[in-house]
């Protein structure tokens, strides 16, 4: 029985010791990333590209229902530098243009 509680406890405080150090490096990495471009999609959704790659697009309702062309995606020329992206939850739609401009 002591065994298994000193298994316990030692599980507990590694788990408690590498959520601390995570916690650490999540902000590092959030420190040294600047704004890049932010983009007005739409009235209600902006779209903000960081140095590290990442894409993040915020607000509600369809994302892209006018553009007409890849070139209207408004970071197509930036295409080449997204490494991740993140979409809202209130964005209801997005266009395959948005998805093929970022491949």
């Amino acid at each position: 029985m002591k065994k298994r509680n000193k298994i316990i406890f030692l599980l507990i405080i590694g788990v408690i010791l590498l959520s601390f150090f995570s916690g650490e490096n999540l902000q590092a990495e959030q420190a040294d990333r600047t704004l890049q471009n932010e983009y007005a999609v739409s009235d209600t959704i902006t779209a903000r590209l960081y140095s590290d790659g990442a894409l993040e697009i915020e607000g509600s309702g369809i994302m892209g229902e006018d553009w007409t062309g890849y070139s209207h995606v408004p970071w197509y020329s930036q295409r080449t530098s997204i490494t991740t992206v993140s979409v809202s939850e209130n964005i209801t739609t997005v266009h395959m243009r948005f998805v093929i401009a970022v491949i």
